[in-house]
Formats: C-alpha cells, structure tokens, sequence
C-alpha cells in the first residue's frame, strides 16, 4: 500500500515558501529604484513649478511696472507755460543739482531731485533716476484742481495758479528686506520739497537704465539715443521719446526666487551701461520698451 512520504512533503513545502536572496535583492533593487524615480521627479517637478511662478511674476510686475513708467512719460512737458523762467522740460535737471549728489535709493529724499545715471553712484546700485517734469494748470480754472502725485500723494493747485511738479523714478530698497522695488516720489519743483512719502510700486527691480531721444533740430526725427550723461542737461529740452530698461527678479525674498541649486555667474547688458554682474541663484529678465512723448510734438519745426 502506498503512502505519503513525509519527509518529502516537507522538504517540497520547505523549498516552496519564502523567497530566496536572490530574490530579495532584485526587489530590493527594484523597490529603491522606484523611490530614487519618485523623488526625482517631484522635485523636478517642484523646481519646474517654482521656476514657472517666479517668470510669472516676473512678468506681471514687468508689465505693470512698464505701464506705469508709460503713463508717467507721456506726462513730460505737459501744460508748458511761459509764466516759467525756464521752458518746461522733459527731464529736469538744472544747476541746483550737483554732479555729486547723493542717490535716493537707499536714504532719505534730499532737498533737490535731478534726472540722473546712476552707473557711477554705489548708492544707486548703478542704476539710473528720472525726474519727469510737468505742470498742472490751474490758471483758468475758478475752484482749486486736485491731482495724484505717482506716489499716490493727493496735491491741491489753488484757482488760478499753477504748480511744476516732477515724477521720481528710481530703484531702491528703502526697507532694507533684500528686496530692490521701482520707487516713486513726486517733487514740487517750486517749493523743492518732497511732496508725501516715497512709494514702491513693483518689487524686483534690479536694475533700472534709461536712455533718452534727442531731436536737436526740431524736424521731427529722433537723432539719436543717448544716456543722461552723454546728452547733457543743455539738450533736456530736446527730448522726444524715452528708452527704459529694467531688470527683474521674482521680487521674492532671495531663498525663494532661485532656479538653479549652486550660484550661477550670470551678467546682464541693459541699453548702454555697464554689464550687471550676479552670482546668485535667483532667476532674472530683462523688459525694455521706447515711450514717444506726445507733449513735445508741438516743438517740432520751431
């Protein structure tokens, strides 16, 4: 009769369970590389959405500090009158403004502001100033007019007067949190006494150039583009359309804004200053537009 063979049963049953080492390792293996694919891709795909966020921003704020200096541009020479000493100009600067004086960017608004470049001014960051010079007329009119300075400043020209006032646009950290804004401060030109406090307008502006369309000859062509310095104050009268260039960051603090994990050097050329270096990890664009000034066409041919 036949029977079970028991100590065959239980060495099949033996050699059946488990696994071998073998065995284990290729899973193991397997296992671990799974997790290091994972990994991999949810930090690239972090990084990727980091990286798409911060050129997001950067471009909002681009857009909206562009529009901004827009608006403000096409504000020069506005209501030019002859009740000046001086014509109306574009751009103020006059012999009030030392070649000395010191930047806005990071102290205290001084007793006089001039269009200025900056390549030369540690406290500006080598970025350029512009003063946008016009007037706000209140001669005809027989109640007070009230206007917004840039800085959102609420000013009041009694009837029958008028007032010359300049937009400041400068890039600055007067905050100190590591973060450089556009900033905005309307001057009255008459008094020469800052008109409210200095606004930021748009965080991440590294670096602001400015370069300006001179028309010397009045025919209505724009001869050539030079910066502040270049052109000299004798021709700020001549300008007829105003070149800006700006560099931006995320506008975020520095551990935030970043695209790369070791520091990168990294230069920038902006119109015809000197190359920007950094060696960072934050992520940076350059925006430029050219700005005509409508209220200088009157000028052309006379």
């Amino acid at each position: 009769m036949g029977g079970v063979n028991m100590q065959n049963l239980v060495t099949k049953r033996g050699q059946s369970s488990g696994f071998t080492m073998v065995e284990l390792l290729v899973g193991l293996v397997l296992s671990m590389f799974i997790v290091a694919v994972t990994i991999t891709y949810m930090t690239t795909s972090s990084r990727t959405f980091r990286v798409q966020t911060n050129e997001s921003m950067i471009q909002e704020n681009a857009r909206f500090a562009l529009e901004v200096l827009t608006q403000n541009f096409r504000l020069a020479g506005l209501n030019a009158s002859n009740n000046f000493s001086n014509e109306l100009a574009v751009v103020w600067s006059d012999a009030k403004c030392p070649a000395g004086e010191a930047g806005l960017a990071d102290g205290a608004i001084g007793t006089v502001v001039c269009t200025k470049d900056g390549a030369n001014d540690a406290t500006d960051n080598n970025s350029d100033r512009i003063a946008i010079d016009y007037m706000v007329d209140a001669s005809k009119s027989s109640s007070a007019v009230s206007v917004f300075g840039c800085n959102s400043h609420q000013i009041t020209v009694p009837a029958g007067d008028e007032l010359r006032l300049a937009s400041v646009f400068w890039s600055g950290d007067l905050d100190g949190d590591g973060v450089r804004s556009l900033y905005c401060q309307t001057y009255n030109l008459q008094t020469e006494q800052a008109e409210g406090l200095a606004l930021p307008l748009v965080d991440g502006v590294d670096r602001l150039q400015f370069q300006y369309g001179v028309d010397s000859d009045n025919d209505g062509v724009i001869e050539r583009y030079q910066s502040f310095t270049n052109m000299g104050a004798a021709n700020a009268g001549d300008v007829r359309a105003i070149r800006v260039a700006m560099l931006l960051n995320g506008g975020a603090s520095p551990d935030q804004n970043f695209d790369s994990e070791q520091q990168v050097n990294r230069s920038y050329n902006l119109l015809d200053a000197p190359a920007s270096a950094f060696n960072d990890r934050e992520l940076r664009q350059v925006y430029s537009t050219t700005v005509l000034i409508p209220n200088t066409l009157n000028k052309v041919g006379t």
